[in-house]
């Protein structure tokens, strides 16, 4: 199997060949290897050759959450790929191998609520240390994108609304939790071999014990998902079957209060949709490439803001 000199030194250094031609995701070469020496199946990220020293970090942040949410692992019903050996400058990580497909849009009714548990899961492994209070982290968020009130898609009224929320936002109110990062359909993996259990991988904008700068609200994960099942799969049906799943989780916690998770959710929810970089139809990069069309559609967007400016002004 013919590959770069690039990848033919990674698989040198780290004792593997490649099972089939690696993948190119975006930042990383992806794909199944085999160890030389064991004989066993593992799983190569590779950060592609001449990029900056930020993707290397994201694959070190990859591997140590993986690492410090592994102890969790089977209590969530969750499989995460365990680190084998890795770079010291994380150029690349070699992890277990998960034997799994990403679950399809076509089944999304049949693992909503899975994901909604797995969501509340996440949210509450512990941090192994106080939390800073987000040190306002969602003030900052939301005052980015002022820039959404000269958007033809949102009335005067509404991009008032939107200064507001961020003006009025306090971050000591709202409380940091473990996040993943990137609760999306291409990284939650199921298979036979999976059973019950979902794989998670592509954990790269995860929160870490060592990093409370980086630290993302207790909700991040399941508003992101919920803006996806109504903004990218059109799903608003969906999305409330999925909140009210992921309610009914929180709700176990014995300091649930509604008010409090609809306004920590919905503000959580607004950042989700004001940020979605060149997906998002106040800001588009034009020069980069739209994973999904759908994503560009101002209807739902519109129509999420609204909701949830409404949530967080009861």
């Amino acid at each position: 199997m013919r590959t770069s000199d690039y990848l033919d030194n990674i698989y040198e250094h780290a004792q593997v060949y490649p099972t089939q031609k690696p993948e190119r995701r975006a930042k990383f070469y992806t794909g199944p290897v085999k160890n030389i020496g064991t004989g066993e199946t593992s799983f190569l990220k590779a950060v592609v050759e001449q990029t900056s020293d930020s993707v290397a970090q994201d694959l070190q942040t990859e591997a140590t959450w993986n690492i410090q949410v592994q102890p969790f692992a089977q209590e969530l019903g969750v499989v995460i790929p365990g680190v084998e050996s890795h770079a010291h400058t994380f150029k690349w990580v070699l992890f277990n191998h998960i034997e799994g497909s990403p679950i399809a849009e076509r089944e999304l009714e049949k693992y909503i609520e899975k994901i909604a548990k797995l969501c509340a899961s996440i949210s509450q492994v512990p941090l192994g240390r106080e939390p800073n209070g987000l040190g306002g982290w969602m003030k900052n968020r939301l005052g980015r994108f002022e820039q959404a009130s000269a958007s033809e898609h949102v009335s005067r009224h509404l991009a008032e609304q939107i200064i507001r929320a961020g003006e009025s936002v306090d971050d000591s109110t709202i409380q940091a939790g473990t996040a993943h990062g990137d609760i999306n359909l291409p990284n939650m993996l199921v298979s036979d071999q999976l059973g019950d259990d979902i794989g998670l991988v592509d954990s790269e904008f995860g929160t870490l014990r060592t990093k409370p700068e980086w630290d993302k609200p207790r909700y991040h994960d399941a508003a992101y998902f919920y803006h996806l099942l109504y903004v990218q799969y059109q799903r608003p049906d969906l999305a409330e079957k999925f909140k009210v799943a992921f309610e009914k989780e929180m709700r176990l916690s014995p300091d649930f209060d509604k008010e409090t998770f609809e306004v920590e959710f919905g503000f959580s929810v607004l950042e989700r949709t004001l940020s979605m970089g060149n997906h998002h139809i106040f800001k588009r990069d034009r020069n980069k490439p739209v994973s999904d069309p759908r994503r560009l559609e101002p209807g739902p967007y519109v129509q999420l803001v609204e909701q949830s400016i409404q949530a967080i002004s009861r």
